[in-house]
């Protein structure tokens, strides 16, 4: 499995919509109004309902037969829902600290100080201004900037998780 920004040439693709809603095909896993996430994952947060997904034993949910995973957009809670899924079998066990930054990210609300700056951290990604990929990402496209800057944290996810769970 793995992440595709969204862009229209994948509309009719199928895939894993997470954080998103105005993907085209696939199963989503989104709180975004108007979404289709199957009712018995649906929560305030897309992590959480990813985490809910991965959390169940229904055999017809069968999310790791899928190739692509996809976003329209670029905030923590998608980051972190993004790499939830695409790190299935270590993501439950982080679940709290996930769970807080992808509070703070998208209620604006202090749930830890490791929390707040790791979404400090993420919007700085994205802004060509500040980011340290601001080289890579200056002049881009939406889409394009939100794939390096998704690629690019995914790399760190590991670390910044390991060192915010140890606090």
């Amino acid at each position: 499995m793995r992440f595709r920004q969204y862009a229209p040439e994948l509309e009719s693709v199928d895939k894993i919509i997470v954080d998103g809603n105005k993907c085209g095909v696939g199963i989503q896993l989104s709180h975004w109004p108007g979404n289709t996430t199957p009712v018995r994952f649906k929560a305030d947060l897309s992590l959480d309902i990813v985490l809910r997904l991965l959390a169940s034993t229904e055999p017809a949910i069968r999310f790791t037969d899928a190739d692509l995973v996809t976003n329209d957009h670029y905030d923590t809670d998608g980051l972190l829902a993004i790499w939830a899924l695409l790190n299935f079998a270590e993501s439950p066990q982080h679940a709290p600290v996930l769970q807080a930054a992808a509070e703070a990210g998208d209620f604006y609300e202090f749930t830890s100080p490791e929390a707040v700056q790791f979404d400090l951290i993420v919007r700085a990604f994205e802004s060509p201004e500040r980011s340290p990929l601001a080289r890579q990402i200056g002049g881009l496209p939406d889409a394009w900037r939100w794939q390096i800057t998704t690629e690019a944290l995914q790399r760190l996810d590991n670390h910044a998780l390991f060192m915010f769970s140890k606090s």
